[in-house]
């Protein structure tokens, strides 16, 4: 310890006496008035001012650590010590420098405080270096209220750095997904059949095709997860999953393209797989938030890839668009392997037969089932809408002034602006949901919702249909962090898998569904009445989530 620290923060106290390093006794004398004080530097850990009454040091401004006044009011008060002990710095805290700093008073315990030691780091500073302290002074809290951490806590604990690292490789999946999704329907009309279907029934088959069989398997690779790790099964999603959305870039008929779509739905699913490690691995508190960032990141991709994938059929056709869908999914792949360590249940359910025991026990709780209508619903609107959204666009007013906006450009644009939306709501609302829980802000985005997808129907020009398509985006990306943290929330551990697999699995049923109502509403009744039946079960999920009886399982309503 510095004998000039001590001089300059204890002015009154005259002689001083500090032992060096590796010395175990010394003497701090407080003056000819003062007695001694008894210095411990064995340990360097802890001051003993048990004999300093009387004594009034300076004021020092406040306790580096956790910026109150807890420790310079102790030593005002000759306080420093609890029953003729010395207190001791907190176990794991060293002593910080530039302040004086003693065990705070209770309620105190914020901890230690970066963006002070990031102020306070460089002694007389330049005017040029003040202004590079305050800069980065800035920057710490403008991270610290985007990343969520709480004053004192470091901005890259372990649990959010794994969770950026999920946000990555989904980014990159979601990314990818989009790039050929949206142009998927166009590029089936370019596609041979030899079966005598219409060509809007093969739009919904082929769309639903991935659901149906992802509705059975995903419990199942949830299971897998919890037994043999969560990572691993990000790791089937990506990499397989890429192998095949890369050999759809060869089929010649629409049957191709389905069978394919069906062995899609057998290898993907990264979204449950992602969600059920951050539900293992983030503290219940921030599973909103961290869900909100997953949430974000997917939407992020969602908004750029329609506008890279309406570039490229555009300039190389629909085909070349399905190689950079593998190959993005093949990166993410990557990154989960070599930066995301594994997790593993701490007691993980062993044998064929007990995990669907205790699934099915789950599902028996109070409120528990609700949730997963809660999912079916969301998923229900949301596919609903997706396989006509860009052959709605060829029916409206492209044009501004000379210039005609291509189909292609424009659904991308559309779906690129309602993602990025998707991408800040998730991010905001996602927070909300810690603070007031996930059933009252999926009633809030459901009741949005509706009120803003049925005028859709009957819009004339692009600009129209761009306004308020963007707009819903916002309340639609609220929805998904409330539901998956109300999930997180009845999961036990070792169940995560399972739970979210089955979640996997009812949303895969919603997207199996949805596309085939979808047709059969828009071959009898026009595409514009599609977007007024998603209106509609925008206004169901808000009546179930009202209906909802109690509180949510994280004690809010």
């Amino acid at each position: 310890m510095d004998r000039h620290w001590i001089q300059r923060r204890i002015g009154s106290v005259g002689a001083l006496d500090v032992p060096s390093p590796g010395r175990t006794g010394g003497r701090l004398a407080g003056g000819p008035d003062g007695p001694p004080a008894n210095l411990d530097a064995g340990g360097g850990n802890h001051l003993d001012f048990a004999g300093m009454r009387g004594v009034r040091p300076r004021p020092v401004g406040g306790c580096r650590r956790c910026g109150c006044n807890a420790g310079v009011q102790r030593l005002a008060d000759g306080g420093g010590s609890r029953d003729g002990r010395p207190h001791p710095f907190p176990a794991g805290r060293p002593p910080h420098h530039g302040r004086l700093c003693v065990p705070r008073r209770p309620g105190c315990g914020r901890g230690a405080n970066p963006e002070s030691d990031l102020v306070s780091a460089i002694p007389n500073p330049t005017p040029v270096l003040r202004l590079c302290r305050r800069s980065v002074s800035a920057l710490h809290r403008i991270c610290s209220q985007l990343l969520g951490a709480p004053r004192g806590e470091p901005l890259m604990h372990p649990w959010r750095r794994r969770t950026l690292i999920i946000c990555a490789a989904q980014f990159l999946t979601s990314l990818g997904f989009t790039i050929v999704m949206p142009f998927l329907p166009l590029f089936m009309q370019e596609l041979n059949t030899s079966l005598p279907i219409d060509i809007t029934l093969w739009v919904g088959l082929v769309m639903g095709a991935q659901g149906l069989t992802m509705m059975v398997v995903s419990p199942i690779w949830g299971m897998v997860g919890d037994r043999f790790g969560r990572r691993l099964m990000i790791l089937r999603a990506t990499v397989v999953g890429g192998l095949v959305m890369t050999s759809m870039a060869f089929v010649a008929s629409v049957e191709q393209l389905f069978v394919l779509r069906l062995a899609q739905g057998l290898t993907t699913g990264v979204v449950s797989a992602s969600s059920s490690y951050i539900s293992s691995d983030v503290p219940s508190g921030f599973r909103g938030q961290a869900l909100g960032w997953v949430s974000t990141a997917r939407l992020s991709g969602f908004a750029a890839g329609p506008v890279v994938g309406g570039i490229v059929s555009d300039l190389l056709g629909y085909r070349a668009s399905f190689w950079l869908n593998g190959g993005f999914m093949i990166a993410s792949g990557f990154l989960v392997l070599f930066l995301l360590p594994e997790q593993r249940a701490a007691n993980p359910v062993r044998g064929l037969r007990t995990p669907f025991v205790r699934l099915f026990n789950l599902l028996q709780r109070p409120n528990v089932a609700s949730l997963y209508s809660f999912v079916f619903l969301t998923h229900l609107a949301v596919t609903f809408i997706t396989p006509f959204a860009s052959l709605y666009l060829t029916q409206l007013n492209r044009s501004f002034g000379q210039f005609e906006v291509p189909v292609a450009t424009a659904a991308g644009t559309v779906f690129g602006l309602h993602a990025v939306t998707g991408a800040l709501g998730a991010l905001i609302l996602g927070r909300l949901t810690d603070h007031y829980g996930g059933r009252l802000v999926l009633l809030s985005c459901a009741v949005v919702s509706a009120f803003l997808f049925v005028p859709q129907g009957f819009t004339t020009h692009l600009w129209q249909q761009t306004l308020l398509y963007s707009a819903v985006g916002f309340a639609m990306g609220g929805i998904y962090p409330a539901v998956g943290a109300l999930l997180a929330s009845v999961s036990a551990d070792g169940q995560q898998g399972a739970v979210f697999g089955l979640e996997n699995s009812t949303r895969s049923a919603a997207r199996t569904v949805a596309p085939a109502l979808s047709a059969a509403v828009a071959w009898q009744l026009g595409l514009s009445a599609v977007y007024v039946v998603t209106g509609a079960v925008f206004a169901l999920l808000a009546v179930v989530a009202a209906a909802r009886r109690g509180p949510d399982p994280q004690g809010r309503i």
